[in-house]
């Protein structure tokens, strides 16, 4: 990682096909002669914080047939189906950009044996990775 902040100074204004990249040019300061002309870099953009984001984990989401579904705990504790439009991955999740509203309940363990309209036993996720004793089932919508 250069330890550098560095600035855009040319963006192409289209993804290559054929590559899937995008052709960018930055500029770093270079005082230990570290980069030189011409170098391929992988790079990481911080793009900022968007507002009200939701995060769920990434094993919470099913896709099939190229969509995605969350499986949604209601008031009355029975599951329903629901698909959800991802966005960018973050850390072992996924932005959701539509199809979950903030506080919703969803499953995160056992996918495979919910059912619709299944009556479920919700248990909340501990935050960060940590697993309660008893294993976790659901979780409630994260805002970044």
């Amino acid at each position: 990682m250069h330890a550098e902040k560095g600035k855009f100074v040319f963006i192409d204004r289209a993804v290559d096909a054929k590559t899937g990249t995008l052709r960018v040019r930055a500029e770093f300061p270079n005082p230990n002669k570290i980069l030189r002309p011409g170098m391929f870099a992988r790079i990481k953009v911080d793009l900022g914080t968007r507002p009200d984001s939701i995060l769920v984990p990434e094993r919470a989401v099913a896709e099939l047939q190229g969509k995605n579904f969350v499986w949604i705990i209601d008031a009355d504790n029975k599951a329903t189906q629901r698909a959800v439009k991802v966005g960018q991955g973050i850390d072992g999740k996924l932005l959701i950009l539509d199809g979950i509203k903030p506080g919703e309940l969803f499953v995160v363990e056992g996918l495979q044996k919910v059912r619709e309209g299944a009556l479920v036993q919700p248990k909340t996720v501990e935050p960060k990775g940590q697993v309660s004793p008893q294993q976790s089932q659901t979780s409630k919508s994260e805002k970044e």
